[in-house]
């Protein structure tokens, strides 16, 4: 009976292995369409869903960038780049258009369009306030609101959004900023309970530290000391590389979960937030001070 039993539990091994290996990829041959797909988590979600056989409609407001993360992508499937603005609604709803008419439809929608804002709410200018809404907020109601029903008629489809771990938990100087990750954090919530009878699944994503071009690309207010600002976001903020952040952010998206933390700071902000209530910035600049 040993014999047999040891015989029978690797031959369910072996079943299970193959099964395993023989599940299909979701995003093989899938069409997904990508924003902000010329630098940072974007550029690194478009190469990973290249490998994995994805056909891919990539968007950027600098179309040079956006042709290099084509140059990039090492798989079989047609990549197609447009620049993009995404704080226009016309230019959106007529890249999704073009997005349908050259593959023949959307699976996935992932909006990683955004710009960092670092400055007090005294010494921000309004035109920035207002610009960082337009892009990180109006951006991602732009580019849902004209890949939508492109998404419906496909489901089961997914959209993944780009939030922040300053949309969990806001810190000093960056007002302009977490208003606007909170507020997508808002939109996405909302969004995701929406499609559920629709099964188009929806995960917001909150990244902590990513090491991306974020910092040197930053809007930010005259007062502050870009210099020192960039350097202490490359050597002790950004803990996670922008593979790493790929990774679990399609992972997430394969799964269809709701909410994606990336790093070990973005956990710690939502478990402050969610633990500390009001106080939970006190918790966070104790780790500050830790970490330093």
């Amino acid at each position: 009976m040993g014999v047999r039993g040891g015989v029978g539990k690797k031959l369910r091994g072996l079943t299970r292995g193959v099964l395993h290996n023989s599940r299909r990829d979701p995003f093989a041959g899938a069409v997904v369409a990508v924003t902000g797909a010329g630098s940072g988590i974007g550029r690194q979600v478009a190469l990973e869903l290249s490998r994995r056989g994805a056909k891919l409609a990539l968007a950027d407001i600098d179309s040079t960038a956006a042709d290099e993360t084509r140059r990039l992508c090492s798989g079989p499937g047609e990549v197609e780049v447009s620049r993009l603005d995404v704080r226009d609604r016309s230019a959106v709803e007529a890249f999704a258009a073009a997005t349908v008419a050259r593959f023949g439809r959307a699976d996935m929608l992932v909006t990683a369009a955004g710009v960092l804002h670092v400055g007090s709410v005294e010494s921000t200018p309004a035109d920035q306030f207002a610009t960082v809404m337009d892009i990180n907020f109006w951006g991602v109601v732009h580019s849902v609101s004209a890949f939508l029903p492109h998404l419906r008629s496909a489901a089961p489809s997914r959209i993944v959004v780009l939030s922040s771990a300053l949309g969990l938990a806001g810190v000093a100087d960056h007002a302009p900023y977490a208003a606007s990750k909170f507020a997508v954090r808002g939109f996405a919530e909302s969004l995701r309970l929406e499609l559920l009878p629709a099964r188009v699944s929806v995960t917001a994503v909150y990244p902590g530290g990513v090491h991306t071009s974020i910092a040197r690309s930053a809007l930010h207010a005259p007062d502050v000391d870009l210099p020192d600002m960039i350097d202490r976001f490359e050597h002790h903020v950004a803990r996670t590389t922008a593979p790493a952040a790929a990774q679990a952010i399609l992972t997430g998206a394969e799964r269809r979960r709701p909410r994606v933390l990336i790093g070990a700071d973005a956990v710690f902000a939502d478990v402050a937030a969610r633990t500390a209530g009001p106080q939970y910035h006190r918790l966070i600049r104790l780790a500050s001070v830790l970490a330093d």
